[in-house]
């Protein structure tokens, strides 16, 4: 999935006192991933990461990346 913005990943981190290796922790990745979406060296992740990024955030999966519609969507 895309990421919608780095800095607004790296403000819900801050908002939530959480660094890069509590949010690693908490989603079962490496530091280094999380570091990378953080400063836009890498800019998408699976769908899975991303929703476990969003759930150790407590944060809407919409506000941190780009969802695509599914099949049945209205445009």
């Amino acid at each position: 999935m895309q990421l919608s913005s780095p800095e607004m990943l790296a403000a819900t981190m801050r908002r939530r006192g959480l660094s890069l290796a509590d949010l690693a922790r908490q989603c079962g990745c490496s530091k280094s991933m999380v570091g990378h979406l953080v400063t836009g060296h890498k800019t998408t992740c699976t769908r899975d990461l991303a929703e476990r990024i969003a759930d150790a955030l407590d944060a809407p999966l919409e506000l941190l990346f780009f969802v695509p519609p599914t099949r049945g969507d209205d445009p």
